[in-house]
């Protein structure tokens, strides 16, 4: 029943975090997830990681930032660009 509960509960806080954030900010967590766990596993269980093996996670982690920072960019945009030209002749747009 703890289990149940446990996983309830992280399932409320994964829907609430995408409601509040995004998908993408699940995904970049999720990456850094697995990055800890990839360095608790060396550090406690003695697990061999090979330098092929990070950086394969470090290429992952720079692809899901881009993309995140590419998403980002695309939103804010349009908002930015009338904003500067509304800066920029004032109230004549």
């Amino acid at each position: 029943l703890s289990n149940a509960a446990v996983a309830f509960a992280l399932n409320i806080s994964v829907y609430l975090l995408i409601g509040k954030t995004s998908a993408l900010t699940m995904n970049v967590a999720g990456v850094l997830k697995d990055w800890m766990l990839i360095f608790i596993s060396g550090v406690i269980f003695d697990a061999p990681i090979s330098n092929i093996q990070l950086c394969g996670y470090l290429l992952a982690f720079l692809a899901v930032c881009y993309y995140n920072y590419s998403k980002y960019k695309e939103r804010r945009g349009p908002h930015l660009v009338v904003f500067s030209a509304h800066l920029q002749f004032g109230n004549h747009i």
